[in-house]
């Protein structure tokens, strides 16, 4: 797991789309409808395959260059950049939810997967929202103030 020393001057950047991110989500979409068609495929291999397709959508701009990021995290890397507190990055939506959802409604595979969200957080913060669901709602009641980094200086984000 990487920590905050790795990634600091990442982490306090204000985030900005990557110029390729717009054709790597649109081939994991692709990706993502191939696999939702095709009903000759072992289930356990289809719910990896989309899993994966939800990383690569939410760390199309970078693992750890998301849009948004927890104000533990960008503090820490901007007063103590030589931090060994572990980070992760985090699903808002989980991906064991979101592959449910494409399950359900896989002519709707494109929308849902607008919807895959990358926050990074700390590895403490990752264990408050054990078995809190799936969404926003986890970041508020684990108590995680969220900032959005496209935004200088970054706002703090309506979890709701």
């Amino acid at each position: 797991m990487d920590d905050i020393a790795t990634h600091a001057s990442k982490l306090v950047r204000p985030y900005v789309r990557s110029p390729n991110a717009e054709a790597v989500i649109g081939s994991a979409k692709q990706l993502a409808r191939l696999v939702l068609q095709d009903a000759s495929l072992l289930p356990r291999h289809r719910n990896e395959v989309l899993s994966l397709v939800q990383w690569f959508v939410s760390e199309a701009d970078g693992k750890y260059m998301t849009k948004y990021r927890s104000r533990r995290v960008v503090e820490l890397a901007m007063h103590e950049p030589a931090s060994r507190e572990k980070i992760n990055h985090e699903h808002v939506f989980t991906r064991e939810a979101m592959i449910q959802r494409l399950l359900a409604k896989p002519d709707q595979s494109g929308e849902l997967l607008d919807e895959v969200i990358g926050c990074i957080v700390t590895k403490a913060e990752h264990d408050r929202m054990k078995g809190e669901g799936s969404g926003w709602k986890r970041y508020k009641n684990a108590g995680i103030e969220v900032l959005d980094m496209s935004t200088v200086p970054p706002s703090v984000y309506d979890v709701g």
